[in-house]
């Protein structure tokens, strides 16, 4: 997102694309939002895009956090085997999966439902997820486990209370870095989410552009409008957000 995107958004379409000099104008924001739609894919509202954002994003991150605690100091038989296997499932382009999860949908009936995209998000968030939450439980002084745990504290009770509040930062961090990448993911939701109702952000943002001619004042001005709830979301956590980054890289 540069200069030329924000003042092309705001530019009539007259005058967008000729040499002449630019008067800024409201006209494309408003019919983004009007005719375009856009606030039915935001998370402003309780929308679908929302629901989507919101079940990939959290259910990946708890559940990592639950199983990299079973991983680090559960030490159930075969963990390192399951941490390998984890690491190796990121470098798995999610193109290759594309086909045989599309035939799986289609064979359940689940296509152009959200089902079908929180269960393939979610599938490709876990993995990184596990890795990430590990490394940084991998910090934790056992001693601290230890202690608790003489106290008479059960797993549970110390993940909960322990736990899951010294990884705070952690935890805000992967949220991010998982949110912004379902945000701006268009290739899953164009395939499983064909109908127009039930379509994402940036697949919403493709029913901007014209079979012959595209409008690029409302084109930008969707990208624009996009990004507004990512950067928001940055700023209110931008200090555990640089804490996360830092998380899990030395004793």
């Amino acid at each position: 997102m540069n200069a030329d995107t924000v003042g092309t958004s705001v530019e009539p379409r007259s005058t967008a694309c000729a040499p002449v000099a630019a008067t800024w104008s409201a006209a494309g924001l408003y019919e983004a939002f009007s005719a375009g739609k856009i606030f039915e894919y935001t998370v402003f509202t309780p929308s679908a895009f929302s629901l989507v954002w919101a079940s990939c994003t959290g259910g990946s991150a708890n559940g990592s956090s639950a199983i990299g605690y079973a991983a680090v100091f559960g030490r159930f038989r075969g963990h390192k085997v399951f941490l390998s296997t984890s690491v190796a499932l990121m470098v798995v382009p999610p193109v290759t999966l594309l086909v045989p999860m599309f035939v799986f949908m289609v064979d359940t009936g689940m296509v152009n439902h959200l089902q079908s995209v929180i269960i393939f998000y979610t599938g490709l968030l876990v993995p990184f997820a596990v890795f990430f939450m590990t490394n940084f439980f991998r910090t934790v002084p056992q001693e601290l486990i230890e202690a608790a745990a003489s106290e008479g504290a059960g797993p549970f009770t110390v993940f909960r209370r322990i736990v899951l509040p010294l990884s705070g930062a952690a935890s805000f961090t992967l949220i991010v870095v998982q949110a912004i990448w379902v945000w701006n993911e268009l290739l899953i939701a164009l395939v499983f989410l064909q109908n127009e109702s039930a379509r994402t952000l940036m697949a919403g943002l493709t029913q901007f552009q014209g079979r012959f001619a595209t409008n690029e004042p409302l084109v930008l001005a969707g990208a624009l409008i996009s990004i507004a709830p990512v950067v928001l979301l940055y700023l209110s956590g931008q200090r555990f957000f640089v804490r996360g980054l830092t998380a899990g890289i030395g004793k």
